[in-house]
């Protein structure tokens, strides 16, 4: 289906979210990085799939500690 497909970006994002929910918060945070980037670029930034993606981006941040990069977020 390729990598920026809707549905693809979809399973990326459930995956971070289970990761995330694993306690694997680099790797959660990782892909919510790329998830993000994917979905800023093909639906846009102000896309609801793009927010969603920002705000999971910003909880993998804060469970890693990283409180500056959640708030820009």
């Amino acid at each position: 289906m390729g990598e920026d497909q809707p549905d693809t970006l979809r399973c990326a994002a459930n995956l971070a979210n289970d990761l995330h929910a694993l306690s694997e918060v680099q790797t959660a945070r990782a892909l919510d990085i790329d998830t993000l980037d994917r979905y800023r670029r093909i639906p846009g930034k102000d896309h609801p799939d793009s927010l969603r993606s920002a705000s999971n981006l910003a909880d993998a941040c804060l469970a890693a500690g990283r409180v500056d990069e959640a708030i820009m977020l």
